[in-house]
């Protein structure tokens, strides 16, 4: 959606607001399909890339499930497919929200999000 937009609360609209970017507005019922759709060369490619990962697509939501033997094959799949979901990501134009996070509860886990804030910083 690039049209501008007008804030409404109640009967009260606000002020046209003019500088937007693409996004998707909450409540329109089409654009999660539209969005899946943009994705799904992207999550077909991680998905045959990292046969070791799986991929999963939800409504407006990507996730993804990476088991390894121990935890240094954990971490660096895990690793590998996250650099390449941004890639992909970037390619599309797309920014990962920043409610994306790796909680970490376990000493994988902690790895895990050291290597990706160490790729994300400049």
């Amino acid at each position: 959606h690039l049209a501008p937009r007008r804030l409404r609360l109640g009967k009260a609209i606000g002020m046209p607001i003019l500088e937007i970017g693409q996004s998707i507005l909450a409540g329109c019922k089409r654009s999660t399909h539209l969005a899946r759709v943009y994705t799904l060369t992207g999550i077909k490619e991680l998905d045959e890339s990292h046969t070791d990962v799986s991929t999963g697509q939800h409504v407006d939501d990507v996730s993804n499930l990476a088991v390894g033997r121990n935890e240094d094959e954990l971490v660096g799949r895990a690793v590998r497919y996250a650099v390449h979901f941004a890639r992909i990501m970037k390619k599309l134009r797309m920014t990962i929200s920043g409610k994306s996070m790796v909680v970490p509860a376990t000493k994988a886990a902690l790895r895990i999000a050291k290597h990706l804030q160490n790729i994300a910083s400049p």
